[in-house]
This record gives structure tokens, sequence and C-alpha cells, in this order.
């Protein structure tokens, strides 16, 4: 839902030039997005973090991991994050308190298509 709003609003102000000069900011400060990454995974996950936060949408980092502290993409200058939770403690109570289950691309992405754990967590989120 809250991707279609998201692509919603923008046509329709872009497309109606009325609707710009009335448009109101939305409050999201209640929207709570869990972000899932590996070892390896891309900057793009600070840039869309960081987009959410300046929104005031709630970001969670969970991590498939061993370890709270996430390896970026090694190719890269290390930016290592800490992780809120890992996988292996999420309950499928603990994720339905989240309104969007958000996976940054990279080359993190064979680390997590690979693994049955993480593609059945993806898929009871």
């Amino acid at each position: 839902m809250v991707l279609v709003v998201a692509l919603l609003v923008p046509a329709l102000v872009i497309s109606n030039p009325q609707i710009a000069q009335t448009a109101e900011a939305v409050d999201v400060s209640d929207i709570n997005v869990l972000m899932l990454v590996t070892d390896g995974f891309g900057w793009n996950y600070f840039d869309t973090k960081d987009r959410f936060e300046s929104w005031g949408v709630n970001v969670t980092t969970v991590a498939h991991s061993l370890d709270y502290i996430i390896s970026s993409n090694p190719n890269l200058e290390p930016r290592p994050i800490t992780a809120e939770l890992l996988i292996t403690e999420m309950t499928p109570e603990m994720v339905s308190h989240f309104d969007c289950l958000y996976i940054p691309s990279g080359g993190q992405w064979a680390g997590l298509i690979a693994n049955s754990t993480v593609l059945t967590f993806i898929s009871d989120a």
C-alpha cells in the first residue's frame, strides 16, 4: 500500500497542476520498514535508509548473518553496519509489526537467494 501511495501521489501532482498547489505532506512517522541485508551488502543500503528516515519512516535492519556486525561489499571501501536484529531471532509476530520488507539491491542477492531460511522468511513476511 505504501508503494502504491508513493507512486500515485507524484503522478497525480505532475498530471494535475491544481493538485500540486493543495497537496499536503503525508505523515509517515507510523510506517515501519524492515530492511534485510547480509554480508556483502551494497552502499545503496545507506542511501535508501537515509531517504526513508528523512521522510520520517522508522527503519529497522535485520541481517542474515551469524553476528550483528555486517560487512559491506568487499569491492568498495569498508562500511560495516550493526544490525538491530538477526533473521534467526525474528518470529512471525515480530514481522507483523512492520509495514514493509525492503531488500536493497546489490551483490548481497547471491547470499540471500541461496538460503532456504531467507527465502522462507521473505515468503512469510
